[in-house]
């Protein structure tokens, strides 16, 4: 009894620091990732540099996920994640002292050491959290993960022009600096539970690891199914990520910041909202299981983005936009626990790669979409693009129930023990 009072007690306090320190890494990452972006094409007044500038911070996140195995089997606990946020702090330090000439020509550099750290510090905390959480509270966890953090990041969003118009670009870098060394402090009291199974640093070969991690998907075809589902469902984010300026000047075309911003704000409110119901659900509906919650929230998801990008009026498209922020909460909370649930040696992998079907779909879907925009009306891209993800989860359902009904139940019912 005493042993669980001090692992419920650690847990508590593990939470607390780790919900924190997401929360905080979040709204660095949005701070910076703006504040750089616009100081390039500010400075250089040129859309090839901004171009440069965000594919270097897509090749950074692509690098991550595909490193990220070798490196937290390495180096694992809570000092990768402080190493990664001290990197994230010397560079914007570098970016300080460097003469306003030479900026320019190194702002790629940090785009692509910030999306590898990023997305690192991602995978790092979503696979290492049964290593300080309980089983019990995880999903709990996950849930303030998501929902505070959709609304970090949203507030990032709004508050750097703000930032950047009141005080200037230096100060923002300077705040980015100080929120980095908070989450590195965060990280600090972070205490391992006493029986979690530690991360094997036994060397294993790049392709026998991700051969390994095929042949489990195999033995796992729901999980396989969801991160199908999420890969094209990357394609309908970049479409949104590309619509929402379209839709707003069509929407109110002498207030288009206000819409954004109405907007963006609403999909966060939305994504809290499905990230906290998702433990209500399963406990008032026992049937349910992780797997059945991310089908559902991702068909909230696209649908939800289908009707808002038909709408005439801003009302309307908020409401909606409020149903995709839901679906989207459900679907991320439901993918991270359900991930969670695996044996330590296939939970690190299976992260990332969840990263790299987002990244990859991401990147695909925001070179194509753009031709799309001119060939076709606003509502017919979103049909389109977030018509995939919906057809590819109906095609995967009918084959899970014609191939593997048994092992499917079997699978969504020990889920539930979260």
């Amino acid at each position: 009894m005493n042993h669980l009072k001090k692992c419920v007690r650690t847990s508590a306090t593990n939470a607390f620091f780790i919900i924190c320190a997401r929360c905080l890494a979040d709204f660095g990452s949005v701070l910076s990732m703006i504040a750089l972006s616009s100081y390039v094409f500010l400075v250089s007044n040129n859309v090839y540099q901004f171009s440069i500038f965000m594919i270097c911070s897509v090749c950074g996140s692509l690098l991550a996920s595909l490193m990220s195995v070798p490196f937290f089997r390495k180096m694992q606990g809570k000092w990768a994640l402080i190493c990664l946020n001290l990197v994230r702090f010397f560079i914007m330090v570098l970016l300080l002292i460097l003469p306003d000439s030479h900026r320019l020509y190194v702002v790629p550099c940090i785009a692509f050491i910030s999306g590898l750290c990023n997305t690192l510090f991602t995978i790092g905390i979503n696979s290492q959290l049964p290593n300080w959480i309980i089983q019990p509270k995880r999903l709990s966890v996950n849930t303030w993960l998501t929902s505070l953090s959709s609304v970090s990041a949203v507030t990032g969003g709004l508050l750097v022009g703000v930032l950047i118009a009141g005080t200037g670009y230096e100060n923002v870098f300077i705040l980015n600096i100080i929120v980095y060394v908070f989450v590195a402090l965060m990280l600090l009291p972070l205490k391992t539970l006493s029986d979690a199974t530690q991360i094997s640093l036994q060397p294993v070969p790049f392709k026998q690891e991700w051969r390994q991690l095929t042949i489990e998907l195999r033995k796992a075809p729901i999980l396989a199914g969801m991160l199908l589902v999420t890969l094209m469902g990357s394609l309908g984010n970049a479409a949104h990520q590309v619509g929402f300026p379209i839709i707003a000047t069509l929407l109110t075309p002498e207030h288009i910041s206000q819409a954004m911003g109405a907007l963006m704000a609403s999909w966060a409110i939305g994504k809290f909202i499905g990230a906290r119901l998702v433990g209500y659900l399963l406990k008032k509906y026992p049937y349910l299981s992780l797997e059945m919650l991310f089908f559902v929230g991702f068909s909230a998801l696209s649908l939800g983005f289908i009707l808002t990008f038909s709408q005439q009026q801003l009302i309307w498209a908020i409401v909606f936009v409020v149903c995709a922020g839901i679906g989207e909460g459900i679907a991320e909370v439901s993918v991270v626990s359900r991930i969670q649930t695996e044996p330590e040696r296939l939970r690190l992998p299976v992260f990332s790669m969840l990263a790299l079907l987002k990244m990859m779909g991401f990147a695909v879907g925001m070179v194509i979409v753009a031709p799309f925009y001119h060939w076709l009306p606003l509502y017919l891209v979103i049909m389109l693009f977030h018509g995939i993800p919906l057809v590819t989860l109906v095609m995967v359902q009918l084959w899970l129930k014609k191939h593997f009904a048994p092992q499917g139940q079997l699978d969504m019912q020990s889920s539930t023990d979260v």
